[in-house]
């Protein structure tokens, strides 16, 4: 009986998430199912009881093409309890799609203190943010660690500068490791331990972190970032950009800042990826320094070399990378943080969630009659875009923060030998998803 009373509550019509429903329904009928689930996402956040979000969600994938998924809503409709928000939430933590992770796990943590659960959850909160929440949340399951979840609890001590018994937290991890074994398998857990210490020694290097990502990137990565982005009047991002649209203005104050580093590190040459926003980033920069330029191949040998991609993820076909050798130093003009990377580059442009090259096309650009159109491509040769960008009149706008003097030493790009680790996305800085939920 009680379950029948339920069931009318899950599909009143006085639901809070009935009229993201009701809007949801209406992109479905008119065939945008991608809205119409981006809609659900925050139905499902106000009324996680509520049955026809699950109906439509299942056959908005359907539609999509997502038959597991389709089927995975459609049997919770019967069975909304936490090991059906279990099930759901760990799928969505396995694609990645942390909004849905987060609403799922929540509600099935509340009843269920499950250690994959607790530590999926705050995994899902660090990766939008909230390192905070993430740090407690694996509090409550403490008697529960396994390695990996203990080693992201003292990450998230480090994120949230909280130093209390840290030294002794990142000890016992080293500890767990015999000294003399030559277990292959200990090779990355005895790597991710050791970037715990790193940071932990660089955060020390930092009295009072200020909510900037300057500050935390460093902490985190040891990297050095040469623009940041901040509105007078509100909080964006910390100084991370959001959507960016290029303009060989900037192109050029960047890689005319990077050109002094180089001269400085005693760089002898440039060696691009091998595509069409990396030759032209790099022959840009030949130019500005008069420091010759190849395209990267693996099976050359490089030293006292910048390995330079346009974005990071470009750094995926360079082999052996990660490793800090031979007096090379990486750059990628632009690094997004809403995407996992192999590594965080030594030295990064900018930081957004989207960066267009002018030479792509697509920036906005006022028409003689007032009305506004996009750019067309540039369709030129990549050598005489290259030369436009060097010509281009220095606006100064670039400098190094004076941040970076007091932690010079520590800094990737100065080390003489290390590695460098994978890129996450958890930050304590916070910033929003563009266009998401």
């Amino acid at each position: 009986m009680f379950n029948i009373f339920k069931k009318k509550k899950n599909e009143d019509s006085s639901s809070p998430a009935l009229e993201d429903w009701l809007k949801a329904k209406e992109h479905y009928e008119t065939g945008d199912y991608s809205t119409a689930l981006s809609l659900l996402v925050g139905g499902f956040r106000k009324d996680i009881y509520y049955t026809p979000l699950y109906e439509l969600s299942s056959k908005c994938l359907d539609k999509m093409g997502g038959k597991d998924e389709s089927i995975l809503f459609k049997n919770a409709i019967g069975a909304l309890n936490a090991s059906t928000f279990q099930q759901l939430g760990n799928h969505f933590y396995q694609v990645e799609h942390y909004p849905l992770t987060e609403i799922f796990l929540e509600e099935s943590f509340k009843t269920n203190k499950d250690a994959e659960v607790g530590h999926n959850l705050a995994v899902a909160y660090a990766r939008r943010f909230d390192t905070k929440k993430a740090q407690e949340t694996l509090e409550i399951i403490r008697n529960k660690f396994d390695f990996w979840t203990y080693w992201f609890y003292v990450k998230m001590k480090i994120l949230n500068n909280d130093k209390s018994n840290l030294e002794q937290s990142i000890k016992e991890l080293e500890d767990a490791f015999d000294p003399n074994s030559n277990d292959e398998n200990l090779i990355i857990p005895k790597q991710k331990v050791k970037e715990l210490r790193e940071s932990f020694e660089r955060l020390q290097l930092v009295n009072q972190p200020e909510q900037k990502i300057r500050d935390w990137q460093f902490i985190q990565y040891g990297t050095l970032i040469m623009d940041f982005f901040y509105a007078e009047d509100q909080y964006v991002a910390g100084g991370r950009h959001v959507a960016s649209w290029g303009n060989n203005e900037f192109i050029k104050d960047i890689l005319h800042v990077l050109s002094n580093i180089l001269k400085e590190k005693g760089i002898e040459k440039i060696v691009h990826a091998n595509n069409n926003d990396s030759r032209i980033i790099g022959t840009a920069l030949s130019k500005i320094s008069n420091i010759p330029i190849e395209e990267y191949r693996p099976t050359n040998g490089y030293r006292n070399s910048l390995m330079l991609v346009s974005d990071s993820s470009g750094f995926n076909e360079f082999n052996n990378i990660e490793i800090i050798n031979n007096q090379n130093i990486t750059f990628s003009f632009n690094h997004n943080w809403l995407q996992t990377n192999y590594i965080c580059p030594d030295i990064i442009g900018l930081m957004s969630q989207s960066y267009t090259y002018p030479w792509n096309g697509g920036n906005f650009k006022m028409n003689e009659d007032g009305t506004t159109s996009r750019t067309e491509p540039d369709q030129r040769e990549d050598e005489l875009i290259a030369d436009e960008i060097a010509a281009t009149e220095l606006k100064g706008k670039v400098t190094i923060d004076a941040f970076y003097d007091s932690v010079k030493n520590d800094l990737k790009m100065n080390q003489i030998q290390g590695h460098r680790y994978n890129f996450m996305i958890e930050s304590p800085v916070p910033g929003s998803y563009f266009g998401s939920n």
